[in-house]
């Protein structure tokens, strides 16, 4: 019997028409009046609800109020955080590069004596085809790879003590630029009756590459050079010289050693 009254009740509540209406408290005067029932309150809140949802949407969607929304971010303001990251992350790399250049450039400098170019350059004048010939294992030469001096030169004389020649001549088109076959610093670049423009770098406290004949010097005294980077013009001058080309020559320990052996291609 219970139960029949609580779905009698129910069923009523769902179908029977109601009214709201909405009076004057001092005239009591009917203002506004509207018939519902239990399914229109049903219907009219889903519609409202769907409305919302819709609204909420399109706000979040096209309107600039979305940057307010705790979590919602910018997507162009993402990207261009991730170019400026993407750019300080390059710019860090490239002041570590210049920050290790540096270092070796200063290192370099403090091991560079002035007068050794000098002093290198009489003692090779001296030296004749009295030096004791000695491998460069023995010297204790390890793991030194350089890049050619010149990149398309041909051998045209090698490298033999035995007739005074200390290195080895390279020759190319004239007007071809000769390169430093390692990181260095300049510590000659100047004439000599020999070897004419002549240009010295000094690469570690052990390793010195020459650079004779040359037509232009391309660096100066004191100049940090790069490895691969442009020092001069190859030339025909100075007395021991017999047509365009570059001489080239390697010393370690202040003696004299085969460049061929040292080129990494």
């Amino acid at each position: 019997m219970r139960r029949r009254l609580n779905l009698t009740f129910w069923r009523k509540l769902w179908k029977h028409p109601y009214r709201l209406v909405i009076m004057d408290d001092q005239t009591l005067g009917e203002m506004f009046s509207l018939r519902l029932s239990g399914w229109n309150v049903v219907v009219v809140v889903g519609l409202v609800s769907l409305l919302l949802v819709v609204l909420t949407t399109f706000v979040i969607a096209f309107t600039p109020l979305r940057e307010y929304i705790p979590g919602y971010g910018d997507v162009k303001e993402k990207s261009t955080i991730i170019r400026l990251s993407q750019k300080a992350d390059s710019l860090e790399r490239i002041m570590q590069v210049q920050e290790q250049f540096l270092m070796r450039f200063v290192r370099l400098l403090s091991m560079t004596d002035t007068s050794l170019a000098t002093t290198l350059i009489s003692y090779r004048n001296e030296l004749g085809t009295s030096y004791n010939v000695q491998t460069e294992k023995q010297r204790g030469i390890r793991n030194v790879f350089l890049v050619k001096p010149l990149a398309n030169g041909i051998l045209l004389n090698d490298f033999d003590v035995s007739k005074g020649h200390y290195g080895i001549d390279l020759t190319a088109e004239e007007g071809s630029v000769a390169v430093a076959v390692d990181d260095g610093v300049v510590i000659f670049a100047d004439w000599t009756v020999q070897g004419g423009n002549t240009i010295i770098l000094q690469h570690t406290p052990n390793m010195i590459s020459i650079y004779m004949h040359n037509s232009l010097l391309l660096k100066r005294k004191g100049d940090a050079v790069l490895r691969g980077e442009p020092i001069s013009v190859i030339g025909n001058t100075g007395k021991n010289t017999t047509g365009v080309h570059l001489h080239f020559e390697l010393w370690y320990n202040l003696m004299p050693v085969n460049p061929s052996h040292f080129f990494a291609i």
